[in-house]
């Protein structure tokens, strides 16, 4: 049986449905494939069915990814509007590498993050990231922020959340890299790195705390720029 991988189906051919395939299960087995190795193929041999069974649920491979990115969206919390600017923003960060701790699909972050994509989901209107930018405007402009201002913070805000790799870092992700650290120093002369040696005198830095702390310096960063408490 010839594997079809293009990425529209051919005139003239018809698919059937397997009865084991759903929208959702191939979008969740979609999403963990890494981007580099995304294929409809790939796809296909990971749920263990046709490539041509596929275009009965999605008529392309992008509109394979668009529903990732849906899927995505619909999943990352909304923040309560009553909070002052400060903790709404922390909440915002925070809750976001809580859920990206518990959804990182590697495929996911190109379907969602395709160009600044700060208004709209895969190319395409998204209910979701309006409210969450409506809401966002609202609690800024309400504690005193201009508009232009607010944008701003809020480009800023979501390239963080979006480029940083210590969202995903474990809870215990310094220790391995500490514990390397200590070997690469331990092997060098006496002195040779006299700063990292008094570094590592001091414990092991704790991620959540520590991502906390970058958290606090983001916001009292925003608060310095713009003058805002």
């Amino acid at each position: 049986m010839r594997l079809l991988v293009e990425d529209e189906i051919p005139e003239g051919e018809t698919r059937g449905r397997p009865r084991q395939l759903t929208k959702r299960s191939i979008v969740q087995a979609a999403a963990r494939i890494r981007p580099e190795e995304f294929s409809l193929s790939k796809l296909a041999d990971v749920l263990g069915v046709s490539s041509q069974s596929l275009y009965h649920y999605f008529p392309s491979i992008k509109s394979i990814k668009d529903a990732i990115a849906d899927e995505i969206a619909q999943k990352i919390p909304m923040i309560d509007t009553g909070l002052p600017w400060r903790a709404y923003v922390s909440e915002m960060i925070l809750q976001y590498r809580s859920w990206l701790n518990q959804n990182d699909y590697p495929i996911a972050r190109n379907a969602v993050y395709d160009g600044i994509a700060i208004f709209r989901i895969a190319g395409r209107r998204s209910e979701i990231l309006l409210r969450r930018f409506d809401n966002f405007i609202s609690v800024f402009l309400r504690d005193g922020f201009t508009l232009d201002q607010t944008v701003e913070i809020w480009i800023t805000v979501q390239n963080f959340l979006r480029r940083s790799d210590l969202h995903r870092a474990e809870a215990t992700g310094m220790a391995s890299a500490w514990s390397d650290l200590q070997a690469d120093i331990a092997e060098s002369e006496e002195g040779q790195y006299s700063a990292l040696e008094v570094l590592l005198e001091t414990p092991c830095p704790e991620m959540n705390a520590l991502y906390l702390q970058i958290t606090n310096i983001l916001i009292d960063g925003i608060s310095a720029r713009y003058g805002v408490d």
